[in-house]
């Protein structure tokens, strides 16, 4: 059993999830034929599910949160706490939509009801959600353009349009949002995070990685100004390394955290406390694990 994507600590005062828990995406074996550029794989896992964790007794049985889905992943939480957002397919070769869940009393409502896969949902500031949406068209041929939509899934509207596809996005604490962005016609480029407005302007390049590296995961804002994501190795497709940047200098601040630390990382969250909540695979075992 291994653990994938992103992990989230969030707290809420309800009598099911206590203040503490830790929701995660969590996956049954390895992951198979990863395809950075079309998120085969990466974005869309088959047979995921998001649970819950009490940090304070480790050993008790994880929480399933999305029992009646067949496969769940990305959750992102509110910013007050009481719902969570995530990409979920109801059933096998169903499309993937995007859903809500009331963190008070565990009550799902589905938001998207696309006729493409749509993935990696975030909260926007004014309480709507930016997500990622699979398109086709006689220029671009196809991708993931990102969206925009209120909680109820109304007002949907594209808010880029270039040759590229987007995905992991989360929203900085200057209101703009953080998106993996990848060129895909007329080449196909290396992946890089790109910042831009809810509205699709001002997009800007804000971090570049190494050459032949791939960005693995979304870029999280900690309370010290510093962006946490992970960046494989030499395209090594089962994990890579804990990459920090400066928010105020993010092309030239670049210091990978794990460079003493044998194994692989696939996903990161920073905690209030300073800390950050990882997913680790060693030479034998995939673990959750908080480090300094």
């Amino acid at each position: 059993m291994i653990i994938s994507c992103s992990a989230i600590l969030f707290t809420s005062c309800n009598e099911k999830l206590k203040d503490g828990t830790i929701v995660f995406t969590q996956v049954a074996g390895d992951l198979q034929d990863i395809d950075h550029s079309t998120g085969n794989s990466w974005r869309y896992i088959s047979e995921s599910r998001i649970v819950a964790l009490n940090p304070i007794k480790p050993d008790a049985s994880l929480k399933v949160l999305t029992e009646d889905f067949f496969s769940a992943c990305a959750p992102q939480i509110s910013y007050d706490g009481k719902f969570m957002i995530f990409a979920a397919q109801k059933k096998q070769n169903e499309l993937w939509q995007i859903w809500e869940m009331n963190l008070e009393n565990l009550k799902i409502n589905q938001i998207t009801s696309s006729k493409e896969d749509c993935i990696d949902p975030a909260y926007l500031p004014d309480g709507s959600l930016v997500f990622s949406k699979f398109t086709k068209n006689e220029t671009l041929k196809t991708g993931h353009a990102l969206f925009t939509c209120n909680r109820d899934g109304s007002e949907i509207r594209q808010i880029t349009y270039n040759p590229h596809t987007y995905f992991a996005s989360t929203v900085l604490m200057d209101g703009r949002i953080l998106t993996i962005s990848r060129q895909l016609y007329p080449n196909q480029k290396d992946g890089m995070f790109m910042a831009l407005r809810p509205d699709g302007s001002k997009g800007e390049l804000f971090y570049q990685g190494l050459k032949g590296n791939d960005l693995l995961s979304r870029g999280w804002e900690t309370n010290n100004g510093k962006i946490i994501f992970i960046e494989t190795d030499n395209n090594n497709q089962e994990g890579g390394n804990i990459i920090s940047i400066n928010y105020s200098r993010p092309l030239h601040s670049r210091v990978n955290l794990s460079s003493d630390i044998k194994g692989d990382f696939y996903a990161v969250s920073p905690t209030q406390s300073g800390k950050l909540l990882v997913s680790y695979l060693s030479s034998f075992t995939r673990l959750l694990m908080e480090v300094d």
